[in-house]
């Protein structure tokens, strides 16, 4: 646990089990038998599998809502029967430990050891129901996270390791290149992780969205020399890290073949469109404006240097103004910082928060972000190899198989 003194040093931002249904095809029942804990759920007719197994889809059973975004992803990567699993877990955004472990981990643990090695997936995708807080201590030394940055240890827990639980650890993906410099792709097998995402956001359709994008950004995207612009927006200090970082990108996306608009006055910048990326302190910044009206192309990304702003995905007033005031009129959940649910509903594609305060040096690097993106990597793999700790506080939104500038 780090020392008092050592915390002062380091800048803070701001204040199951599993359920198995019967499926008619004789693949499905095959599957239910060799893979405990396959959900197929509803009528198989509703359900259009097909052999894709990057990636497990995690959703929480009886829940209507969830089960329809489940079943459009399913259909959207012909993910196969196998890796569709449905949980039986509290609907509560926030849950404790204890529940965590055995009604999240566990049953995803014991899908993991009983999943042939060579289809165990790169990436776990978690759909809006799921629990995406775990209650605990504060501070570096803390124990609480998010459900999603915990889950990133599974192959180590299904393994039978346990990993420390108090504070970041340090993330062995983050900014993985090769010797010529290039940001390698993702196996779980190499780096000893999973990468999470999730499909989230205020509503059903929110999250669906997130799919939808994906699938256009997949399917129309041009070269990276002609896209739209990438917003960096400083918020009117000259100095520090999260400024440094916004410089950088605007510089990586330049020489990846991209438009960076870098806004270094005071002010902010909450009207601007063909958005192809965007990144700021959000309500951190003294400027900050909600409702703001960016537009954004399908494919973009979006990431804030801001402590909460993945704490809930209920939706906010539409009067809801957050920002540096501390009067409790404009708290929301607790706090009156931003939250990434807006650029969702504003039309990214994908989108990284924290549930509890990361300190700055947890947050995603934009320039890394941008410039891993850009050369071609996974929306997924983007993310994470500009994230530097795991086991903390990210919840990272979008479909992880989204590449837009992979070759073709």
């Amino acid at each position: 646990m780090l020392s008092e003194s050592r915390r002062r040093q380091l800048p803070m931002l701001s204040e199951s089990r599993p359920l198995v249904r019967r499926s008619r095809t004789a693949l499905a029942i095959l599957l239910c038998v060799l893979v405990p804990g396959l959900a197929a759920c509803g009528e198989e007719s509703a359900w259009e599998y097909g052999r894709e197994t990057r990636v497990l889809l995690v959703f929480r059973a009886h829940d209507g809502a969830a089960e329809r975004i489940a079943r459009r992803y399913v259909s959207a990567r012909g993910l196969a029967p196998s890796h569709v699993l449905a949980l039986s877990c509290p609907g509560a955004e926030t849950i404790p430990r204890s529940v965590y472990s055995r009604s999240i981990e566990a049953p995803i643990a014991a899908w993991w050891r009983d999943c042939p090695e060579n289809q165990r997936p790169d990436y776990l995708l978690l759909v809006k129901g799921v629990p995406h807080r775990i209650d605990g201590s504060g501070g570096l030394g803390g124990d609480r996270a998010s459900v999603d940055s915990e889950l990133t240890r599974l192959p180590r827990v299904a393994a039978g390791e346990q990993p420390p639980l108090l504070g970041p650890e340090r993330n062995r993906y983050f900014d993985a290149r090769d010797p010529a410099g290039a940001y390698v792709a993702f196996d779980h097998r190499a780096f000893g992780i999973c990468l999470v995402c999730r499909l989230d956001g205020y509503t059903e359709e929110d999250a669906i969205a997130l799919v939808e994008r994906s699938l256009e950004a997949s399917s129309t995207a041009p070269a990276p020399a002609s896209t739209g612009t990438v917003l960096l927006d400083l918020r009117g200090e000259s100095g520090g890290a999260g400024q440094d970082w916004l410089r950088r990108a605007a510089a990586e996306v330049t020489k990846r073949g991209g438009v960076a608009m870098l806004e270094e006055t005071p002010a902010f910048v909450s009207d601007l469109g063909d958005l192809i990326g965007y990144a700021s302190w959000g309500s951190n910044d003294p400027a900050y404006e909600r409702p703001f009206r960016l537009r954004f192309r399908p494919g973009a990304l979006a990431c804030t240097f801001v402590s909460s702003s993945g704490r809930t995905f209920r939706e906010p007033p539409r009067d809801w103004t957050p920002g540096p005031s501390a009067s409790s009129e404009h708290r929301f959940e607790g706090t009156t910082q931003s939250l990434i649910a807006d650029f969702v509903r504003s039309g990214v594609t994908g989108a990284s928060g924290n549930v509890y305060e990361p300190y700055l040096s947890g947050c995603v690097r934009p320039d890394i972000l941008f410039g891993a993106f850009l050369a071609g990597r996974t929306l997924g793999e983007s993310f994470y190899l500009a994230l530097p700790g795991i086991s903390w506080q990210s919840v990272i939104l979008g479909d992880p198989l989204c590449a837009p500038y992979a070759p073709k």
